[in-house]
């Protein structure tokens, strides 16, 4: 992606048309501009899909491309849409581990974590320095960035009786 043309979107989503929520809508949260730009560049599950998805296979929405995804917010908005595609959190651990996340047993689909509030919460972590970064690395700027994160990790929060998603946080460990 060239940056002017990333940075022509930004102007866009700030000063002349804010993109809907999308299918399913993505909860109205950190709205920075970045993330608006992924609203707009990932309307729906199926923006979110490699090219050669086979939506005939029960597994199809384990294939997120990964290959289109260049920040944290596109990861966000493109993990909410295919994993709020699911019934419940039983999906959840298969999902993840199917994006190359490791999901431990205490955080996982069988035994979420409980918030206070009741909240559930499943969890996974990718390891970059062993794997590689999960978004491409083009350009100066973008490898060297690449190289500064040893880890990712996501959260999904589930409604109190795991039927709903309410969103999918990611942060980078950075050395």
């Amino acid at each position: 992606m060239s940056y002017g043309y990333y940075g022509g979107k930004l102007l866009w989503v700030s000063y002349v048309s804010e993109p809907g929520l999308g299918t399913p809508p993505v909860p109205l949260r950190k709205m920075s501009a970045a993330r608006k730009v992924a609203l707009m560049d990932f309307p729906d599950v199926a923006s979110c899909l490699s090219r050669n998805a086979d939506k005939a296979s029960p597994n199809y929405l384990e294939q997120m491309d990964w290959d289109r995804i260049n920040n944290v917010s596109e990861a966000e908005v493109c993990m909410f849409r295919l994993l709020a595609s699911y019934r419940n959190i039983s999906h959840a651990t298969k999902w993840f581990e199917a994006q190359g996340f490791t999901v431990p047993k205490s955080f996982s689909s069988a035994r979420p974590n409980i918030s206070y509030d009741g909240t559930q919460h499943v969890h996974g972590s990718y390891s970059i320095r062993k794997n590689g970064p999960k978004f491409p690395t083009r350009g100066v700027f973008r490898r060297l960035f690449g190289s500064i994160p040893y880890g990712m990790n996501s959260a999904s929060t589930w409604s109190k009786d795991g039927t709903q998603l309410l969103r999918v946080d990611i942060s980078l460990n950075i050395l």
